[in-house]
């Protein structure tokens, strides 16, 4: 995994390091989290520090379930997703991006699920999330 441009344990970042770590691809932060998050009422985000290695990583749930996980890094952000198998059934079912399903196919699996990482650099790069986030909820 690429490591988090928020690396200090002692500083959780906020939404003024965020806008400032990310400059241009800030606008893209923001409409990935109103997609993911603000459009559902059940839904909320949590800040985690796992170790040096990763840094900081905004953890997207509804309840007690990780959707998925962001990763901001220095030249994009990351999204990390972990599906089940029945999840990524239902993705391979559904309209998404080639690149999404390209993704998918290179996932490590593991008895927890599939894992795999999305590069957004570009708002097309965007597409396909809200799909991935709700087929995530929805086998859940």
């Amino acid at each position: 995994m690429a490591k988090s441009i928020f690396d200090d344990k002692a500083i959780e970042p906020d939404a003024a390091a965020i806008a400032t770590a990310l400059g241009a691809r800030h606008p893209l932060w923001e409409r990935l989290l109103d997609t993911l998050v603000h459009e559902h009422s059940d839904r909320h985000t949590a800040w985690a520090y796992y170790k040096k290695s990763t840094g900081w990583l905004l953890r997207v749930q509804r309840k007690k379930l990780t959707i998925c996980t962001l990763l901001p890094t220095p030249e994009d952000f990351t999204v990390v997703f972990l599906l089940p198998e029945r999840a990524v059934v239902a993705a391979r079912a559904a309209d998404l991006p080639a690149a999404t399903l390209a993704a998918m196919d290179g996932a490590s699996v593991s008895p927890f699920g599939h894992a795999f990482n999305l590069f957004v650099k570009k708002e097309a790069d965007l597409e396909g999330l809200a799909a991935l986030a709700r087929i995530k909820v929805e086998t859940a």
